[in-house]
C-alpha cells in the first residue's frame, strides 16, 4: 500500500474528529474551557512536526488535507491560555 494513502486516510480521521471538536465548540462555546493548556499547545506542536515531516517528503495532499486539524489546535491552545 502507497505511504501517502496511509498518511492520508490517517489525517482525515484527524480531519473527521475535529469537524465533530468543532461542532461541539460551537453548539458549546464553553466547552473550550474543559481542554488543557499545556495538551493542546503539545497536540499543535506534533501536528507542525508532523506537517512540516509531510511537506518535506512531498506528501502536499496529505499536508492540505492535515491543515485545518493543526489550525484548530493551535486556535483551542491560544484560547486555554488565554482563560487559564
Amino acid at each position: 500500500m502507497d505511504i501517502e494513502l496511509l498518511f492520508s486516510l490517517a489525517n482525515l480521521c484527524y480531519l473527521i474528529g475535529t469537524l465533530l471538536l468543532i461542532r461541539r465548540v460551537i453548539k458549546n462555546r464553553n466547552s473550550l474551557k474543559d481542554f488543557d493548556p499545556k495538551g493542546s499547545t503539545i497536540n499543535f506542536i506534533g501536528m507542525t512536526i508532523n506537517v512540516l515531516a509531510l511537506a518535506g517528503l512531498g506528501m502536499y495532499t496529505t499536508v492540505i488535507i492535515s491543515s485545518p486539524t493543526m489550525a484548530f489546535w493551535a486556535l483551542v491552545a491560544m484560547y486555554s491560555f488565554k482563560n487559564k
